[in-house]
């Protein structure tokens, strides 16, 4: 039994003219940043996201900051030499 003749891709050319978008008026970039936060304090769960993104990234850099100071200072030992 053959598929339907839609289920088959059937290649077309077909010109589409598209007109660009009227340029929109530049605003400050802390006028858009203030708009962005304006924006997650309605959004709750958006706002819940960016939070818990931001935790998480800000525990990453700690985290690295203190192995690097671990095995800089604290194991007080030499590198290992390479053969």
């Amino acid at each position: 039994m053959r598929p339907p003749s839609y289920s088959r891709p059937r290649p077309t050319l077909i010109r589409v003219r598209e007109v660009p978008p009227a340029r929109a008026e530049r605003q400050p970039w802390t006028a858009q940043v203030s708009e962005g936060v304006r924006f997650l304090r309605t959004h709750p769960t958006l706002r819940r996201l960016v939070l818990t993104g931001a935790a998480t990234m800000g525990m990453a850099g700690i985290n690295g900051a203190c192995v690097y100071a671990v095995v800089d200072s604290g194991l007080h030992r030499t590198p290992p030499r390479r053969r």
